[in-house]
C-alpha cells in the first residue's frame, strides 16, 4: 500500500521545523546580548523571551486563538523585536548603575532615573512597532486570512515585552547588581571615532555648514538611484510568493471529448512510465518520483489547491488526473523538478497523442488560484459565441508569441473539442409507406448506442456471485454512418426495415462546452509559469496587444491593472481581457499591503509629531523608513543575481514591519538628545553625546532583530521576510546613527534655535 497523502505528517514536520527555528533564534539573540552586555545583563534582557512567549500562549489559550504555522512565524518575526524594550532598559540601567558612584545615588534611585529617562521613548517606539503590524488588517480576501495571525500575535508579544521591560527587568537589575558604581566611564575607541566623525557635520562653522548643505541632495539622489537602477536593470524582480518545495506535483491530461476511458487509461499509463522511468531514459536527478496515482473518467482525491483549479469537474471519460509523489531524498526541489521534466513529459505524450492538452501543476505556497497564468476573455452582452471564440483565438496567438521567452508553460484554453455525433433525419412519408413508427426507431437506436443487460452468469470460486452479462456494439461501428444506417426495425406487419430506408444519417458535431463568469460568456486561457514570475509576462503582453497585427482586428481603447478593453475593427463590438490567477492575487495583495503601509506610516508619523511637537522632526524620524531602501533594493538585486530570489509578498510584510522598527531607533535617539538639551547642554553637545550614548542600544536591538529573523531565510515562503528585515534594518540602523542627528541639528539651526541654551 502506498500513502498518497499524509497532511498530518506534513503539518507535523513543518511545525517541528518552525519550533526548531524558534529555539535557534532564541539562542542567537542570547549570544548577541552576551557579547554586547556581558553575561549578567544578557541574562536579564533575555529573561523577557520566555516570559513574553508564556504570556502570548496564555492569552491565546484564554481567547481561543489558534497556534499554527503562521502563528509561529509571527513569533519568530517578533522575537528579535520583542527584546528591544528589555535591551534598552537593561543597557540604560547598567550605565546608570555604573555612574552612581560618581553622583552618590542609591541603586533604587539610579534604576528609577534610568527607566524614567527612556520610558517615554520606549513606550512610543513600542506603539509604533505595534501600529506597523496592525496595518496588515487592511489586507483583504484569502491572503488577509492567510496572514491574519501575524498582526494579532505580534501585537500581543510586543505589548507583553513592554510590560516585562518596565517591571521585571528593573527588578532583576536591582537584584543582580552587587557593585557600587565607579567614578569614570571611558568610551570605547569605536564610540570615540564615531563622535569625531559626527562633529564634522554637527557644528555652526563654515566647514560643517557646507558639508550639511550638500548632504541632503546627495541623500535624495542616492535614494532615487538605489531604487530605480535595480528595477531598470531588471535585477530587482518581484512575484507574489516563491514556489514551495512540496512532495507532490500533478498532471492533468485532456483528450478530445469523443475519447473513452480506455484511451485515457492508456495515456495515463504512458505518463506514469515517464515519471517512474520504466524505460530507463531519465537522468539520475529526475528519477525523483516514488509513486504515481491516477484516475481516468472520475474525480481524483480532492485537496484544497485543486478544488480551486476545478478538479471537481474533471470526471469526463476523456480526462486523466495523476498525482506524482516525490521522494524525500531527491536532489532537486519540486520547482526545479517540474521545470526540467515538463519538456520530457510533453515530448513523450504529444508524440503519441498530439491532440492532448497537458498541464503539469505544482502545489501553490499560499492562496491557490485556477492557474498561475490566467486570462479571462469576455464580450459585450449578446455577443455571438463565434465572435468571442475568434477574439480568444487571436489573443491566444499573441500570448503564444511571447510564451517561450517569458516562461509561459502548458498554455491551453477552455475551448473544448467538438463532440462527434450523428443526426438521424426521419422521412415521414417513407415511414408511413413501410409502416414504421417513431418509437421503434428510437428504441433501436438506444439499444445500438448503449449497453444492454441480457442475463447473469455464476462465477467460480468459494463464494460464487452472479455477474451481469452485458452486450454492446463495438465502438468502430458506433462511429460509422453506414453501420447506423444498417440498423433494422420491425414494422407493424413484422417485416424488417433498415434505418437508411426511412431516414438519412448525417455526421455532425455537438457544440463545445461553454463557460461563464458572473453570467457572462467567458473563454479562459491558462498556463503555468516556469523559471519566471507572472508579473513579467503580463507586463510584456500590455505592449504586445498594441502591435499592428493585433490592432488591425481589435483596437485597444482602455487598460488598467486588472484588464484591457478592446473594440473589434470589423464588427464594432466591445471585448475585454481580464487578468486572473497569480497576477490578480498579486495586484490585490500588493494593493492592500501598500494601503496598510501608508496607513501605518501616517499613524506613526502623527504619533511622532505629537511627541516631539514638530511636523519637521516627525518627517526626519519617518525618513528612517526610506533609509531601509538602501538595503532592501540592492540586497534583493544581489540575491536575484546570485540565486534567483524575488521580492515577494512576504518581503513586503517585512518592509511594513520595518516602518515601526526603524522609527523606534530614531525616537530613542532623539528623545535622549532632547533631554540633554533640556538639561542645559548646547545643541552640538546634546546631539553628539546623545547619539554616542544610543549607539549600543540601536546597534544591539537591530542586530537582535536581524539575526533573530535570519534563521527563517531557508524557508521557501518566508525567506523574503527575513531578507527584507536583514537588509533593510541593517542599512537603516547605520544611516540612522549618522543622518538623523545631522538632519535634526540642521533643522534646529534653520528654525532659528540658538546652538547654546539660554541662561
Amino acid at each position: 500500500m502506498d500513502v498518497v497523502a499524509n497532511e498530518g505528517e506534513t503539518a507535523r514536520h513543518a511545525t517541528n521545523e518552525l519550533l526548531f527555528h524558534l529555539f535557534v533564534s532564541i539562542g542567537i539573540v542570547f549570544v548577541i546580548l552576551v557579547l554586547f552586555l556581558g553575561l549578567k545583563n544578557a541574562a536579564n534582557a533575555a529573561f523577557c523571551i520566555p516570559m513574553v512567549l508564556g504570556i502570548v500562549f496564555v492569552v491565546a489559550f484564554v481567547f481561543g486563538l489558534d497556534i499554527n504555522r503562521i502563528t509561529l512565524f509571527a513569533l519568530i518575526l517578533s522575537l528579535g523585536i520583542l527584546v528591544d524594550d528589555s535591551i534598552v532598559v537593561v543597557e540604560n540601567n547598567a550605565r546608570h548603575l555604573a555612574e552612581r558612584g560618581r553622583d552618590g545615588r542609591t541603586k533604587k534611585q539610579a534604576i528609577l532615573d534610568s527607566v524614567r529617562e527612556v520610558g517615554v521613548s520606549i513606550v512610543l517606539s513600542t506603539v509604533t512597532r505595534i501600529m506597523s503590524f496592525l496595518g496588515m488588517f487592511a489586507v483583504t480576501g484569502m491572503m488577509g486570512d492567510y496572514m491574519g495571525p501575524i498582526p494579532v500575535f505580534a501585537a500581543i508579544a510586543l505589548t507583553a515585552s513592554l510590560f516585562v521591560a518596565f517591571s521585571i527587568n528593573p527588578f532583576l537589575a536591582h537584584a543582580l547588581d552587587r557593585g557600587h558604581g565607579h567614578h569614570e566611564e571611558k568610551d570605547s575607541p569605536i564610540l570615540v571615532h564615531y563622535a569625531e566623525f559626527l562633529k564634522k557635520y554637527v557644528g555652526s562653522g563654515k566647514r560643517e555648514t557646507a558639508r550639511r548643505k550638500w548632504l541632503k541632495p546627495v541623500f535624495w539622489i542616492s535614494l532615487a538611484l538605489v531604487v530605480s537602477l535595480p528595477i531598470a536593470l531588471d535585477v530587482f524582480r518581484a512575484r507574489m510568493l516563491p514556489k514551495a518545495d512540496k512532495d507532490q506535483v500533478y498532471l492533468w491530461i485532456d483528450l478530445p471529448r469523443d475519447r473513452k476511458a480506455d484511451d485515457s487509461e492508456k495515456i495515463a499509463k504512458a505518463a506514469s512510465d515517464v515519471f517512474l522511468d520504466r524505460n530507463g531514459e531519465l537522468p539520475e536527478e529526475l528519477r525523483a518520483a516514488s509513486s504515481v496515482s491516477d484516475t481516468s473518467g472520475e474525480r481524483f482525491l480532492p485537496d484544497f489547491a485543486n478544488l480551486f483549479r476545478g478538479s471537481q469537474n474533471r470526471s469526463g471519460e476523456y480526462q486523466s488526473n495523476l498525482r506524482i509523489t516525490l521522494s524525500e531524498k531527491r536532489e532537486l526541489s519540486s520547482e526545479e523538478y517540474v521545470i526540467r521534466i515538463r519538456p520530457i513529459v510533453r515530448e513523450k505524450l504529444l508524440a503519441a497523442y498530439p491532440d492532448a492538452k497537458i498541464r503539469l501543476l505544482e502545489d501553490p505556497p499560499g492562496p491557490p488560484t485556477m492557474a498561475t497564468f490566467h486570462v479571462k476573455l469576455k464580450g459585450e452582452e449578446g455577443l455571438p459565441t463565434e465572435s468571442l471564440v475568434r477574439f480568444a483565438e487571436a489573443a491566444e496567438s499573441v500570448i503564444r508569441n511571447v510564451a517561450d521567452e517569458k516562461g509561459i508553460e502548458d498554455l491551453e484554453n477552455s475551448l473544448s473539442s467538438a463532440l462527434p455525433k450523428f443526426r438521424v433525419r426521419l422521412d415521414n412519408e417513407k415511414m408511413a409507406e413501410r409502416g414504421v413508427d417513431t418509437a421503434s426507431v428510437e428504441g433501436a437506436l438506444a439499444t445500438f448506442f448503449s449497453e444492454t443487460r441480457v442475463g447473469t452468469l455464476e462465477t467460480d470460486g468459494l463464494a460464487p456471485e452472479p455477474e451481469n452479462v452485458v452486450v454492446t456494439v463495438p465502438k468502430k461501428f458506433r462511429e460509422d454512418a453506414s453501420s447506423i444506417g444498417a440498423i433494422t426495425v420491425k414494422n407493424r406487419n413484422g417485416q424488417i426495415v433498415r434505418i437508411d430506408e426511412i431516414a438519412t444519417v448525417v455526421p455532425d458535431y455537438a457544440g463545445s462546452e461553454r463557460h461563464t463568469e458572473n453570467r457572462s460568456p467567458t473563454v479562459h486561457i491558462y498556463a503555468e509559469i516556469g523559471a519566471n514570475s507572472v508579473v513579467y509576462p503580463v507586463l510584456a503582453l500590455y505592449g504586445e496587444f498594441e502591435t499592428p497585427e493585433f490592432a488591425a482586428k481589435y483596437e485597444k481603447v482602455g487598460s488598467g491593472p486588472y484588464g484591457i478593453e478592446f473594440v473589434g475593427t470589423e464588427d464594432g463590438k466591445k471585448y475585454r481581457l481580464e487578468w486572473g490567477g497569480e497576477w490578480e492575487l498579486t495586484m490585490d495583495t500588493f494593493r492592500d499591503m501598500g494601503l496598510a503601509m501608508i496607513l501605518s506610516l501616517l499613524a506613526i508619523y502623527f504619533l511622532v509629531v505629537g511627541e516631539f511637537k514638530s511636523f519637521r522632526v516627525g518627517g526626519i524620524v519617518m525618513m528612517t523608513f526610506l533609509f531601509s531602501f538602501f538595503g532592501i533594493f540592492p540586497g534583493f538585486a544581489l540575491l536575484n543575481l546570485v540565486s534567483g530570489v524575488y521580492f515577494t509578498a512576504t518581503a513586503m510584510i517585512g518592509a511594513i514591519a520595518l516602518g515601526g522598527i526603524v522609527v523606534g531607533n530614531a525616537i530613542i535617539l532623539l528623545d535622549y538628545v532632547t533631554q540633554l538639551r533640556e538639561s542645559g547642554k548646547s545643541w552640538e553637545e546634546a546631539v553628539v553625546e546623545g547619539s554616542k550614548k544610543r549607539v549600543v542600544p540601536v546597534l544591539l536591538t537591530s542586530a537582535a532583530a536581524v539575526l533573530g529573523s535570519i534563521v527563517i531565510a531557508a524557508d521557501p515562503v518566508w525567506s523574503g521576510l527575513a531578507w527584507a528585515i536583514a537588509f533593510g534594518l541593517s542599512a537603516s540602523a547605520l544611516l540612522t546613527l549618522f543622518l538623523v542627528p545631522v538632519f535634526f541639528y540642521d533643522l534646529k539651526l534653520r528654525v532659528g534655535e540658538s546652538s547654546h541654551p539660554e541662561h
